[in-house]
């Protein structure tokens, strides 16, 4: 139960886990992403950094967020909604990619190998965080809660 007393489902409560270990990591991917683009293009390259990186957070998590939702869900319903939010997620962020391409400002600033970093570090921290999270999980269908096998039993 939740703070509210409301009963937190499961399937929830596992990818509210993995939650937030991506973000614990994608955060900390982030620093470095934001070093290297400092030390490779001062100001604006952390800038860069900083955008590329937001940009992956702010995907994934609505994602995530998304997920969790579907988990309450009918399946086929779940299914559809998770397709509809992928669909929505990569088309708002190919239109924000279209709007500021063929802005000269936007072109003078922009510094592609930072914000690259930006994008790859933080992507490869929200997976690792995501596997982190995962590893640590005790899932019920998996993990029971009889101790194991009996002692003296030939199950390993």
């Amino acid at each position: 139960m939740n703070r509210a007393g409301h009963r937190v489902s499961v399937s929830a409560r596992l990818l509210s886990s993995m939650m937030r270990g991506s973000v614990l990591f994608a955060h900390a991917a982030l620093l470095i992403a934001l070093g290297v683009g400092w030390l490779t293009s001062g100001a604006a390259g952390l800038a860069n950094a900083a955008i590329g990186g937001a940009m992956v957070v702010l995907f994934f998590a609505a994602g995530q967020g998304v997920q969790v939702l579907a988990g309450e869900l009918d399946p086929r319903a779940g299914l559809g909604l998770t397709l509809l939010s992928y669909l929505v997620r990569a088309a708002l962020l190919a239109a924000a990619l279209l709007a500021v391409q063929n802005s000269q400002k936007v072109a003078d600033a922009f510094r592609p190998v930072p914000f690259c970093w930006g994008v790859g570090l933080v992507l490869a921290g929200w997976l690792a965080g995501m596997f982190w999270a995962h590893a640590r999980l005790r899932i019920p269908v998996y993990d029971t809660d009889d101790g194991g096998p009996d002692e003296g039993s030939d199950r390993v």
